[in-house]
């Protein structure tokens, strides 16, 4: 099924190369330093190629929500996939998103040194210094289009998202956005997919938070459902985009009094 990428139109205009690049469901939107559509085309059909081929072989590789063995010699990406969903026990099409962006990506960087690939929300990054991501929550959630998060991206970072109301993605859960942030962007699907799952009320937001520091696999993670947001790791709130601030109050103290009032985690 295929969602219009209303939330393309936000992202900045840096001076980079932008282009879209399309094949069957994968429809990326890549950014670099110059116009690398042939090689990001090609490599999109390569990597598509490997996981069509392992899905003629196993048909229960896309369908099952329960990881699955697979042979050593499977290609790198089905791997990469089966690793990831392994480590939240989901199916492996969970991470199937973040890991193609991360391989073009990936085969692109030997000719840039930035890029930046997102597929359907999640995205593969690696760029000189920060990057501010603006979370998007559908419509009804008070955080949508108000709250940015900056992450660092020097050294390649995924970052992932899973809703129960934003897309055509199954989910267990209620959750109207998790952004997982990982070095590995299957790893970070997957795991916004998993903590997605578990989250049915705002009142779970707090616990999720807690287990996923002392889990420890992920760099950052934000979660929202209903009027709770929850924060933690490597994610640095971004100044202007919070929301209802009253006037000379520091972002810090604003956000001291959401967490006083229970909004934030």
């Amino acid at each position: 099924m295929y969602t219009e990428r209303f939330y393309r139109d936000w992202i900045s205009q840096d001076g980079s190369d932008r282009f879209e690049v399309t094949i069957g469901e994968s429809d990326l939107l890549i950014r670099c330093d110059h116009d690398l559509y042939d090689v990001a085309f090609e490599t999109l059909a390569e990597v598509r190629r490997g996981i069509e081929d392992h899905i003629a072989s196993d048909p229960r590789f896309a369908v099952t929500l329960e990881p699955c063995a697979i042979a050593p010699g499977a290609a790198p990406i089905i791997r990469e996939m089966a690793s990831a969903a392994h480590s939240r026990s989901i199916g492996p099409m969970a991470a199937v998103a973040g890991a193609v962006a991360e391989a073009v990506a990936v085969r692109l960087l030997r000719e840039t040194t930035s890029v930046s690939v997102e597929n359907g929300g999640d995205v593969f990054i690696r760029a000189p210094g920060p990057v501010i991501f603006l979370l998007y929550a559908g419509e009804d959630s008070p955080f949508s289009d108000s709250i940015a998060f900056e992450v660092d991206a020097t050294e390649g970072i995924g970052v992932c998202t899973s809703s129960a109301v934003v897309g055509p993605s199954l989910s267990f859960g209620r959750a109207d956005a998790v952004v997982a942030i990982a070095g590995k962007a299957a790893v970070a699907d997957a795991a916004a997919t998993a903590i997605a799952n578990r989250i049915s009320t705002p009142g779970d937001i707090g616990p999720v938070i807690e287990a996923e520091q002392d889990r420890g696999s992920l760099k950052g993670l934000l979660a929202c459902c209903g009027d709770r947001l929850g924060v933690w790791g490597d994610v640095a709130l971004v100044d202007r985009y919070v929301p209802e601030r009253k006037t000379g109050m520091t972002l810090k103290q604003h956000l001291s009094q959401l967490i006083e009032e229970g909004t934030i985690s």
